[in-house]
């Protein structure tokens, strides 16, 4: 089996085990020979945005059934909270935009646009950094037992978190140059 199989099979099946409906991206993928870098990016912003819709899916059902408000908040349950939906408001709001970002990325990619390579790494430079503040937010606002596996939300930070060290995005300067790793640039 090829590397790029195997790759191909793994990313798969870590999509499809977090509920990314990325199998159109990841057989594009696994059938361009080699895979472009823009297409392995898009691939892993596809998996980081799956895990961020993930985390607040269930973050949003801890806030509802488990977690309780802050004592001085007035309100009798953390989903009336103004602190606890202020933060759902802003992770609702970086969903939507890791969501668009993912959306315009393929869309280059589809339209074979020169700059994809550039829209595919500010949308996972935005994913990551955003998504993993939004990690933390939600379970900082949900309290010291959201950590706990006991509820599994600690399982969605972990797997947002690992898969960002694991997979960094590439890094961009200030003026938004693509350092490529043969330290060239375009």
């Amino acid at each position: 089996m090829s590397t790029l199989t195997s790759e191909a099979a793994r990313v798969r099946a870590a999509a499809a085990a977090d509920g990314v409906a990325a199998a159109e991206l990841v057989s594009t993928y696994a059938e361009s020979e080699p895979p472009s870098s823009a297409h392995v990016e898009a691939l892993r912003l596809a998996v980081e945005v799956g895990l961020l819709d993930a985390l607040v899916d269930h973050a949003r059902e801890m806030a509802l059934h488990h977690a309780h408000p802050w004592h001085e908040s007035g309100a009798e349950t953390a989903d009336q909270d103004p602190h606890t939906q202020s933060r759902f408001g802003q992770a609702y709001a970086v969903r939507s935009a890791a969501e668009a970002l993912l959306a315009e990325a393929l869309q280059a990619l589809a339209d074979a646009d020169p700059d994809a390579d550039r829209t595919v790494a500010l949308a996972r430079g935005y994913v990551g950094r955003r998504g993993g503040e939004t990690a933390n937010d939600l379970i900082g606002v949900l309290g010291a037992s959201s950590a706990s596996s006991r509820y599994g939300l600690d399982r969605h930070w972990r797997m947002l978190r690992g898969f960002a060290i694991e997979h960094p995005p590439r890094q961009i300067d200030v003026a938004g140059d693509i350092r490529h790793d043969r330290g060239k640039r375009p």
